[in-house]
Protein backbone atom coordinates (compact mmCIF):
# COMPACT_ATOMS: atom_id res chain seq x y z
CA UNK A 1 0.00 0.00 0.00
CA UNK A 2 1.22 3.41 -1.05
CA UNK A 3 1.81 5.86 1.91
CA UNK A 4 0.97 8.82 -0.56
CA UNK A 5 -1.08 10.30 -2.67
CA UNK A 6 -0.06 11.46 -6.15
CA UNK A 7 -1.12 13.02 -8.97
CA UNK A 8 0.32 14.65 -12.29
CA UNK A 9 0.62 18.37 -13.07
CA UNK A 10 1.53 18.23 -16.74
CA UNK A 11 4.34 15.30 -16.85
CA UNK A 12 5.45 15.96 -12.95
CA UNK A 13 4.59 13.86 -10.08
CA UNK A 14 3.07 15.66 -7.05
CA UNK A 15 3.01 13.22 -3.83
CA UNK A 16 1.11 13.81 -0.65
CA UNK A 17 1.95 12.55 2.73
CA UNK A 18 -0.13 12.66 5.97
CA UNK A 19 2.22 14.33 8.68
CA UNK A 20 2.36 13.14 12.58
CA UNK A 21 -0.47 15.04 14.90
CA UNK A 22 1.89 15.60 17.02
CA UNK A 23 3.62 17.85 15.05
CA UNK A 24 0.26 19.50 14.06
CA UNK A 25 -1.23 16.94 11.59
CA UNK A 26 -1.71 18.42 7.79
CA UNK A 27 -0.07 16.83 4.97
CA UNK A 28 3.44 17.36 3.75
CA UNK A 29 3.46 17.69 -0.18
CA UNK A 30 7.01 16.35 -2.38
CA UNK A 31 7.79 19.37 -5.07
CA UNK A 32 5.96 22.49 -5.80
CA UNK A 33 4.78 21.44 -9.00
CA UNK A 34 5.45 24.02 -12.34
CA UNK A 35 3.31 26.92 -12.88
CA UNK A 36 1.47 26.42 -15.36
CA UNK A 37 -2.24 27.45 -16.43
CA UNK A 38 -5.16 26.28 -13.92
CA UNK A 39 -2.03 24.80 -11.68
CA UNK A 40 -3.57 25.42 -8.49
CA UNK A 41 -6.90 24.17 -10.01
CA UNK A 42 -5.71 20.90 -11.07
CA UNK A 43 -3.98 20.52 -7.07
CA UNK A 44 -7.27 21.68 -5.75
CA UNK A 45 -9.61 19.40 -7.44
CA UNK A 46 -6.80 16.56 -6.80
CA UNK A 47 -6.94 17.03 -3.28
CA UNK A 48 -10.35 17.67 -2.88
CA UNK A 49 -10.99 14.16 -4.56
CA UNK A 50 -8.91 12.78 -1.32
CA UNK A 51 -10.95 14.90 1.01
CA UNK A 52 -7.81 17.51 1.78
CA UNK A 53 -8.21 21.28 1.83
CA UNK A 54 -5.54 23.46 0.28
CA UNK A 55 -4.92 24.80 4.04
CA UNK A 56 -4.23 21.30 5.18
CA UNK A 57 -0.99 21.25 3.21
CA UNK A 58 1.54 22.34 5.89
CA UNK A 59 4.89 21.51 4.49
CA UNK A 60 6.27 21.31 0.65
CA UNK A 61 9.95 19.75 0.00
CA UNK A 62 11.46 20.79 -2.88
CA UNK A 63 13.43 18.01 -4.49
CA UNK A 64 15.81 20.03 -6.85
CA UNK A 65 15.93 23.76 -8.51
CA UNK A 66 14.45 23.44 -11.72
CA UNK A 67 11.48 25.02 -12.59
CA UNK A 68 9.10 22.40 -13.07
CA UNK A 69 9.60 20.90 -9.49
CA UNK A 70 9.88 24.38 -7.93
CA UNK A 71 8.08 26.83 -10.25
CA UNK A 72 4.91 27.33 -8.17
CA UNK A 73 6.79 27.57 -4.90
CA UNK A 74 6.54 30.91 -4.65
CA UNK A 75 2.68 30.78 -4.99
CA UNK A 76 2.81 28.60 -2.34
CA UNK A 77 4.63 30.72 -0.05
CA UNK A 78 1.62 33.05 0.25
CA UNK A 79 -0.01 30.16 1.94
CA UNK A 80 0.60 29.44 6.17
CA UNK A 81 3.05 26.37 5.61
CA UNK A 82 6.83 26.13 5.39
CA UNK A 83 9.13 25.44 2.68
CA UNK A 84 12.20 23.09 2.33
CA UNK A 85 14.73 22.89 0.08
CA UNK A 86 18.75 21.78 -0.32
CA UNK A 87 20.77 24.35 0.84
CA UNK A 88 23.30 24.47 -2.18
CA UNK A 89 20.31 25.25 -4.88
CA UNK A 90 18.76 28.31 -2.21
CA UNK A 91 20.12 30.67 -4.70
CA UNK A 92 18.24 28.91 -7.80
CA UNK A 93 14.97 28.91 -5.19
CA UNK A 94 15.30 32.26 -4.57
CA UNK A 95 16.19 34.28 -7.52
CA UNK A 96 14.15 31.67 -10.28
CA UNK A 97 14.35 32.75 -13.59
CA UNK A 98 16.81 35.06 -12.87
CA UNK A 99 19.12 32.79 -12.39
CA UNK A 100 18.43 29.93 -14.72
CA UNK A 101 19.39 33.59 -17.35
CA UNK A 102 22.51 34.12 -15.50
CA UNK A 103 23.75 30.41 -15.75
CA UNK A 104 22.91 30.33 -19.64
CA UNK A 105 25.16 32.61 -19.68
CA UNK A 106 27.89 31.02 -17.83
CA UNK A 107 27.39 28.28 -19.65
CA UNK A 108 27.71 29.58 -23.59
CA UNK A 109 30.58 31.69 -22.27
CA UNK A 110 32.42 27.89 -20.83
CA UNK A 111 31.07 26.48 -24.44
CA UNK A 112 32.55 29.23 -26.01
CA UNK A 113 36.09 28.43 -24.81
CA UNK A 114 35.34 24.53 -26.10
CA UNK A 115 35.82 25.44 -29.49
CA UNK A 116 31.84 24.81 -30.23
CA UNK A 117 30.81 26.95 -33.55
CA UNK A 118 29.47 30.45 -32.37
CA UNK A 119 26.80 29.99 -34.92
CA UNK A 120 25.57 27.38 -32.90
CA UNK A 121 26.10 29.62 -29.58
CA UNK A 122 23.99 32.30 -31.04
CA UNK A 123 20.90 29.79 -32.19
CA UNK A 124 20.74 28.03 -28.62
CA UNK A 125 20.69 31.07 -26.61
CA UNK A 126 18.03 32.49 -28.91
CA UNK A 127 16.36 29.01 -28.31
CA UNK A 128 16.83 29.23 -24.42
CA UNK A 129 15.42 32.75 -24.30
CA UNK A 130 12.15 32.02 -26.21
CA UNK A 131 11.88 28.51 -23.80
CA UNK A 132 13.30 30.17 -20.20
CA UNK A 133 10.32 30.11 -17.95
CA UNK A 134 9.57 33.51 -17.12
CA UNK A 135 6.92 32.61 -14.65
CA UNK A 136 9.21 31.14 -12.25
CA UNK A 137 9.24 33.46 -9.37
CA UNK A 138 12.08 32.92 -6.75
CA UNK A 139 10.93 32.35 -3.35
CA UNK A 140 11.39 35.38 -0.55
CA UNK A 141 14.38 34.00 1.59
CA UNK A 142 12.39 34.54 4.21
CA UNK A 143 9.37 31.73 3.12
CA UNK A 144 12.06 29.11 2.59
CA UNK A 145 14.34 26.85 4.62
CA UNK A 146 17.78 25.28 3.71
CA UNK A 147 17.72 21.23 4.64
CA UNK A 148 20.54 19.08 4.45
CA UNK A 149 20.68 15.12 4.33
CA UNK A 150 19.74 13.74 7.65
CA UNK A 151 16.91 16.18 8.23
CA UNK A 152 13.79 13.92 9.17
CA UNK A 153 9.87 14.64 9.06
CA UNK A 154 7.63 13.26 10.68
CA UNK A 155 4.81 11.62 9.19
CA UNK A 156 1.74 9.68 10.41
CA UNK A 157 1.90 7.10 13.22
CA UNK A 158 5.23 8.43 13.86
CA UNK A 159 7.18 7.43 10.58
CA UNK A 160 10.50 9.25 9.66
CA UNK A 161 10.87 10.66 6.17
CA UNK A 162 14.40 11.13 5.80
CA UNK A 163 16.17 13.65 3.38
CA UNK A 164 19.11 12.39 2.25
CA UNK A 165 21.81 14.73 0.44
CA UNK A 166 21.80 13.39 -3.24
CA UNK A 167 23.80 16.38 -5.57
CA UNK A 168 24.30 15.56 -9.51
CA UNK A 169 21.59 16.72 -11.26
CA UNK A 170 21.84 20.12 -9.61
CA UNK A 171 23.87 20.86 -6.86
CA UNK A 172 21.61 20.82 -4.08
CA UNK A 173 18.95 17.95 -5.34
CA UNK A 174 18.08 15.68 -2.31
CA UNK A 175 15.92 12.52 -2.05
CA UNK A 176 12.91 11.68 0.36
CA UNK A 177 13.30 7.98 2.13
CA UNK A 178 11.28 6.18 4.56
CA UNK A 179 12.98 2.95 6.22
CA UNK A 180 10.45 1.43 7.68
CA UNK A 181 8.69 0.10 3.94
CA UNK A 182 11.42 0.89 1.57
CA UNK A 183 10.41 3.93 0.12
CA UNK A 184 12.40 6.50 -1.90
CA UNK A 185 10.94 9.98 -3.60
CA UNK A 186 13.86 10.44 -5.92
CA UNK A 187 12.79 13.24 -7.83
CA UNK A 188 15.01 13.65 -11.05
CA UNK A 189 17.82 11.41 -9.30
CA UNK A 190 16.28 8.50 -10.45
CA UNK A 191 14.23 8.17 -13.56
CA UNK A 192 12.95 5.07 -15.34
CA UNK A 193 15.37 3.90 -18.02
CA UNK A 194 16.40 7.38 -18.50
CA UNK A 195 19.77 8.68 -17.15
CA UNK A 196 19.09 12.18 -15.63
CA UNK A 197 21.52 15.12 -17.34
CA UNK A 198 23.98 16.29 -14.56
CA UNK A 199 23.95 19.37 -17.07
CA UNK A 200 26.91 22.22 -16.46
CA UNK A 201 26.76 23.85 -12.91
CA UNK A 202 29.10 26.37 -11.18
CA UNK A 203 29.92 26.49 -7.53
CA UNK A 204 28.21 30.09 -7.28
CA UNK A 205 26.04 32.15 -8.86
CA UNK A 206 29.09 34.77 -9.16
CA UNK A 207 31.30 32.35 -10.36
CA UNK A 208 32.42 30.38 -13.61
CA UNK A 209 34.13 27.94 -11.49
CA UNK A 210 32.60 24.63 -12.82
CA UNK A 211 31.20 22.34 -10.26
CA UNK A 212 31.23 18.74 -11.34
CA UNK A 213 28.07 17.39 -11.29
CA UNK A 214 28.84 13.70 -13.00
CA UNK A 215 31.21 12.89 -9.89
CA UNK A 216 28.52 14.41 -7.35
CA UNK A 217 25.84 12.65 -9.51
CA UNK A 218 28.02 8.74 -9.37
CA UNK A 219 28.59 9.00 -5.89
CA UNK A 220 24.99 9.99 -5.28
CA UNK A 221 23.84 6.98 -6.73
CA UNK A 222 26.58 4.70 -5.28
CA UNK A 223 24.98 5.94 -1.97
CA UNK A 224 21.39 5.07 -3.09
CA UNK A 225 22.49 1.58 -4.44
CA UNK A 226 22.93 1.03 -0.35
CA UNK A 227 19.60 1.31 0.66
CA UNK A 228 17.13 -1.08 1.62
CA UNK A 229 14.41 -0.27 -1.08
CA UNK A 230 11.25 -1.56 -2.15
CA UNK A 231 10.03 1.58 -4.47
CA UNK A 232 11.39 4.20 -6.23
CA UNK A 233 8.70 7.21 -6.63
CA UNK A 234 10.09 9.83 -8.95
CA UNK A 235 9.41 12.98 -10.47
CA UNK A 236 8.84 12.09 -13.76
CA UNK A 237 7.54 8.76 -15.07
CA UNK A 238 6.51 5.26 -13.57
CA UNK A 239 7.10 4.00 -10.48
CA UNK A 240 10.11 1.87 -10.10
CA UNK A 241 10.42 -1.66 -8.37
CA UNK A 242 13.33 -2.70 -10.65
CA UNK A 243 15.86 -0.50 -8.62
CA UNK A 244 18.86 -2.56 -9.16
CA UNK A 245 18.52 -2.88 -13.22
CA UNK A 246 17.91 0.89 -13.20
CA UNK A 247 21.39 1.29 -10.70
CA UNK A 248 22.96 -1.08 -13.30
CA UNK A 249 21.84 0.79 -16.33
CA UNK A 250 23.06 3.99 -14.95
CA UNK A 251 26.65 3.14 -13.77
CA UNK A 252 27.67 1.00 -16.79
CA UNK A 253 26.24 3.80 -19.72
CA UNK A 254 29.15 6.06 -17.39
CA UNK A 255 31.71 3.34 -17.43
CA UNK A 256 31.08 2.65 -21.15
CA UNK A 257 31.04 6.25 -22.29
CA UNK A 258 34.35 7.11 -20.00
CA UNK A 259 36.08 4.04 -22.02
CA UNK A 260 34.95 5.34 -25.47
CA UNK A 261 36.58 8.37 -24.63
CA UNK A 262 39.91 7.43 -23.47
CA UNK A 263 40.31 5.18 -25.96
CA UNK A 264 39.67 8.74 -28.47
CA UNK A 265 42.76 10.45 -26.15
CA UNK A 266 44.94 7.29 -26.76
CA UNK A 267 44.59 8.03 -30.78
CA UNK A 268 45.19 11.53 -30.47
CA UNK A 269 45.03 14.63 -28.72
CA UNK A 270 41.66 16.16 -29.40
CA UNK A 271 40.01 19.84 -28.28
CA UNK A 272 36.23 19.29 -27.10
CA UNK A 273 34.63 19.81 -30.08
CA UNK A 274 36.83 17.43 -32.20
CA UNK A 275 35.90 14.51 -29.32
CA UNK A 276 32.17 15.33 -29.74
CA UNK A 277 32.68 15.02 -33.69
CA UNK A 278 34.58 11.79 -33.34
CA UNK A 279 31.92 10.15 -30.49
CA UNK A 280 28.97 11.43 -32.45
CA UNK A 281 30.10 11.38 -36.75
CA UNK A 282 27.50 8.38 -36.72
CA UNK A 283 24.54 10.46 -36.41
CA UNK A 284 23.50 11.90 -39.86
CA UNK A 285 22.20 14.84 -38.13
CA UNK A 286 22.62 16.75 -34.88
CA UNK A 287 20.21 19.74 -33.65
CA UNK A 288 21.78 22.90 -32.01
CA UNK A 289 19.89 21.58 -28.49
CA UNK A 290 21.68 18.04 -29.57
CA UNK A 291 24.80 19.59 -29.88
CA UNK A 292 25.41 21.74 -26.43
CA UNK A 293 23.90 18.31 -24.64
CA UNK A 294 26.21 16.41 -26.12
CA UNK A 295 29.26 19.12 -25.40
CA UNK A 296 27.80 19.34 -21.40
CA UNK A 297 28.34 15.96 -21.36
CA UNK A 298 31.52 15.48 -22.75
CA UNK A 299 32.88 18.51 -21.09
CA UNK A 300 31.43 16.76 -17.26
CA UNK A 301 33.36 13.67 -18.29
CA UNK A 302 36.82 15.50 -18.92
CA UNK A 303 36.42 17.49 -15.59
CA UNK A 304 35.91 14.48 -14.05
CA UNK A 305 39.08 12.05 -15.84
CA UNK A 306 41.32 15.55 -15.18
CA UNK A 307 40.43 15.16 -11.38
CA UNK A 308 41.31 11.36 -11.68
CA UNK A 309 44.49 12.51 -13.07
CA UNK A 310 43.54 10.20 -16.12
CA UNK A 311 43.84 12.44 -18.50
CA UNK A 312 45.67 16.45 -18.78
CA UNK A 313 45.02 19.34 -21.13
CA UNK A 314 47.71 20.91 -22.55
CA UNK A 315 47.88 23.79 -25.04
CA UNK A 316 48.76 22.63 -28.84
CA UNK A 317 49.21 24.75 -31.66
CA UNK A 318 47.28 27.64 -29.96
CA UNK A 319 44.04 25.37 -28.63
CA UNK A 320 43.60 23.52 -25.70
CA UNK A 321 43.84 20.17 -26.07
CA UNK A 322 43.40 16.23 -23.96
CA UNK A 323 45.50 13.82 -23.46
CA UNK A 324 46.42 10.51 -21.66
CA UNK A 325 48.07 11.02 -18.58
CA UNK A 326 50.90 8.45 -18.78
Amino acid sequence: MNPHITFMINNNHIYILPLSSAGGGGYLMIDAGPNVKNAFEIIEHNLNKNNIKLKQIKKIILTHAHSDHAGLANEWSKYDLEIFGGAPDMSAYTSGAAWEKIRTKKIISQLGKNYIPEKILIDWESQKKEQQDAKWVGVPWKKIQPIVGGHLFLLKNHTPLEIISAPGHTTGSIVAYIKEIGQLYSGDTILYNKIPSTGMHFISISSEIRWNGLSHFINSIKQLQRLKINTISPGHGPQISNFEKIFFYYMNHFKNFEIKLLSLLSNRPLNTFEIHDALYKNLSKRYNKEIIQGMIKIISFLDKLIEEDKIIESKQKEQNKFVINK
